[in-house]
């Protein structure tokens, strides 16, 4: 991201909670492209040492609301 409009700490005691179509930040350019990498935690779990609470792609897009290439499907 070239900017972040919404920080928190890792450490925070209260998690913020953001509303859709809030602005978290602005997205960077990479290698000549413009594009976002983009994180989730589901139910406080930070650790990536089990793939139960990796979402795959579709999972991401239900959870987001449904959206692909900007429209909801």
């Amino acid at each position: 991201m070239s900017a972040v409009e919404v920080e928190q700490a890792e450490t925070a005691q209260l998690h913020r909670h953001v509303e859709a179509g809030e602005r978290l930040g602005t997205s960077g350019i990479a290698n000549g492209s413009w594009h976002l990498h983009l994180g989730l935690l589901l139910d406080g779990r930070v650790e990536q040492d089990d793939w139960d609470y990796i979402l795959r792609e579709d999972e991401v897009r239900s959870v987001l609301g449904g959206y692909a290439n900007g429209r909801r499907i």
